[in-house]
């Protein structure tokens, strides 16, 4: 693994920085040397061979070049492999497991917490001068949106309580769901902490790639059957920096049995009849309106993964201001992204809907005019995240057939 590693894994940034200017100059020599002929080739080559990932091919020739030769392209991909490859040693050495460093190693956690103080530090040093003459730092803008854990998770919960809603009105069931990844790709044994006897080297990105695939095969299954299940799946780690999901998923009441039963199946494809496979690798438990709402279910895996809100510790017995902080560099280090919707329209759209002043959707048709008007928050009321999904025309269909996206 050392030796396939671009940089150092004890580089500091500065180091990465340094390298990064070197590979730029690099590609834009050879550009000269190819003077524009098979200029794109050849700079995909010097990526490749660098274990770079090139531009998409959606890109044109001259934004593809402009990338592959620009010293803060090459800093990001560089700190992206680094951040990656470097984790995966880690748990090859034994760093990363519940008696050491959980979900993440100590220097992963590190990294993180040292590149979000450069982040703040750098929006407060930026201020943006309005056409009016009006000051604001850089800092303030960020913690207005995304940026700002609070109103991350806050909007979380409101899509997920918008979700609940749409399917209290059509009669669906909840169902929570968990999927695990077999026991081969585990590194570490979840009581004692030791080496896993049968791991078969899989590192967590990998364990997140079959996880997502098992998905894409249900969702297909789902598809022929004419099942159309929504809702939002949290990814997050064992211990041991290996993956699984949990999902919040609605179906029709009366394609419960049938939905649960292709999810179990996907799930135990693969080394059915290992230890422990039929009562870790999938769990489902239907959400019962007296035992408490979807929300209720939710919060306390979205608050783990972002700030650890209203939390006092994990299952591990770490307090849960660092379990979040530890999840989101175990996140950050693999390229996971942690929350991700299904079976409804882009939240892009929504996130755009929030943005556009009233006076810019004079003339909109009525879709717009209704989606935008549920996402808007007053002092009077909340925003309307049930409202959107039926403004946009409902849940469970094919993004081509919602009746907004984003241009």
């Amino acid at each position: 693994l050392a030796a396939k590693c671009l940089i150092p894994p004890d580089a500091s940034d500065r180091d990465v920085c340094d390298l990064a200017q070197q590979k730029a100059k690099e590609a834009s020599s050879l550009l000269q040397t190819f003077k524009g002929r098979n200029g794109r080739a050849a700079l995909e080559r010097y990526c490749r061979r660098n274990g770079i990932e090139q531009p998409p091919a959606k890109f044109d020739d001259g934004q593809a070049i402009g990338r592959m030769t620009d010293e803060h392209w090459w800093r990001r991909q560089l700190r992206r492999i680094h951040s990656e490859q470097s984790e995966n040693l880690a748990i090859a050495l034994g760093y990363v497991h519940a008696k050491a460093g959980p979900y993440c190693s100590n220097e992963a956690l590190s990294r993180r917490q040292q590149q979000n103080r450069r982040n703040r530090s750098t929006l407060e040093a930026t201020e943006l001068v309005s056409e009016d003459g009006e000051i604001m730092s850089l800092a303030d803008i960020a913690d207005s949106g995304l940026a700002n854990k609070a109103l991350r998770r806050a909007e979380l919960m409101t899509r997920a309580k918008g979700y609940e809603e749409i399917a209290l009105d059509l009669g669906h069931v909840g169902l929570f769901v968990t999927l695990t990844c077999p026991s081969r790709m585990h590194a570490r044994l979840f009581r004692s902490s030791q080496t896993n006897p049968i791991h078969d080297g899989s590192k967590p990105r990998a364990g997140h790639a079959y996880l997502q695939t098992n998905w894409e095969r249900m969702r297909a299954k789902f598809e022929r059957q004419g099942i159309c299940p929504y809702g939002l799946r949290i990814a997050e780690p064992h211990h041991d920096g290996t993956p699984h999901w949990h999902m919040l998923v609605f179906v029709d009441q009366k394609r419960k049995a049938e939905a649960i039963a292709i999810m179990r199946d996907y799930a135990l494809q693969d080394s059915p009849n290992e230890s422990g496979a039929s009562k870790y690798r999938f769990k489902v438990e239907e959400i019962r309106r007296e035992r408490g709402s979807a929300v209720g279910y939710l919060v306390k895996y979205v608050c783990k993964n972002i700030d650890g809100e209203g939390l006092e510790s994990d299952l591990e017995g770490v307090p849960a201001n660092e379990s979040a902080a530890r999840a989101e560099a175990w996140a950050r280090s693999h390229r996971v992204r942690q929350f991700q919707s299904f079976g409804v329209p882009q939240v892009s759209i929504w996130r755009e809907l929030r943005r556009i002043p009233l006076e810019n959707i004079d003339g909109a048709p009525a879709a717009i005019k209704a989606a935008h008007d549920s996402a808007q928050k007053t002092e009077e009321r909340q925003a309307d995240f049930a409202g959107f999904l039926r403004a946009c025309g409902g849940v469970g269909l094919k993004r081509s057939d919602y009746l907004l996206t984003v241009a």
